[in-house]
């Protein structure tokens, strides 16, 4: 009887200790963002009491139960308003650039990101919850950034012919990625890592319904039922060749020979849809 209650005391223990050591495995994996084989007891219980310090500052229970970084949402935790909160911001998206040039997405943690930034681990949960949410963040900045500067061009080119307002358009956007061909090519294959279904669409109807507005605001501009259409097939060739290009063929980019390929494709379509 004595035997056997020593043996279930046994496993009891072997347990706990076995649960301790998962947790300290999440511990790391949550905040370094790679899995730790091992670990003395004193390395386990230090690590158990800054997670539940972790859990309590982000208004969880010590003991609930961790959360798949797929459940946790990529929107920022804190919109930067003030100058000071969108530099901090502005330096965290920076770092992870540099980072994912240097290392690739799938071994930068988040712990390198906040070195390069120079802010605290706080400061960048504060900001985002989890490296996917920078990773998403930064890529909707840089497309934001097309978008915003295709809408001046649209404005400075307003009343003018379609053809000449499209190759306004093209050269903007070509000056754009070619600025920055290296960190742009990484950021498109990242963007197929991370983007689902939903998000590719709402990117779609955006730079679909930007390619509208220009036609609307060109001289003579085509009957409403054809705007849709046109659009969508300018945004199609032009995205399609710019950024297979910028995974496939990026020093090509800021050739003349792939701009003049671009306006040739993209007139060809006008000239016969029009």
């Amino acid at each position: 009887m004595c035997l056997a209650a020593l043996h279930a005391l046994a496993q009891c223990l072997v347990a706990g200790v076995n649960i301790v050591v998962f947790e300290f495995r999440n511990l790391v994996r949550d905040f370094v963002g790679r899995p730790l084989h091992g670990g003395s007891p004193c390395l386990v219980w230090r690590g158990l009491f800054f997670k539940s310090i972790a859990w309590r500052r982000f208004g969880c229970s010590s003991f609930a139960g961790r959360q798949e970084v797929a459940d946790i949402p990529l929107k920022p935790r804190r919109k930067p308003v003030q100058s000071r909160s969108r530099v901090t911001q502005n330096a965290i998206l920076d770092a992870f650039v540099r980072l994912l040039l240097e290392r690739g997405y799938a071994r930068l943690t988040i712990r390198d990101i906040v070195a390069i930034a120079g802010v605290g681990l706080g400061t960048l949960y504060e900001y985002f919850p989890n490296k996917k949410s920078i990773a998403a963040n930064c890529i909707h900045q840089r497309f934001k950034s097309v978008g915003d500067l295709m809408l001046a061009c649209i404005e400075s080119a307003r009343g003018k012919p379609l053809a000449e307002m499209v190759d306004a358009l093209l050269d903007t956007v070509v000056a754009l990625h070619t600025e920055r061909t290296e960190e742009w090519s990484a950021l498109i294959f990242l963007e197929r890592q991370i983007s689902d279904e939903q998000a590719y669409r709402v990117l779609y109807r955006h730079f679909v319904g930007i390619w509208g507005q220009a036609i609307r605001a060109c001289a003579g501009p085509p009957r409403d039922e054809l705007v849709e259409d046109v659009a969508y097939v300018l945004h199609a060739a032009v995205y399609g060749l710019l950024y297979q290009t910028l995974m496939c063929r990026p020093h090509a980019v800021g050739t003349p020979e792939f701009r003049r390929q671009l306006g040739e494709l993209v007139h060809g379509y006008l000239g016969g849809a029009m």
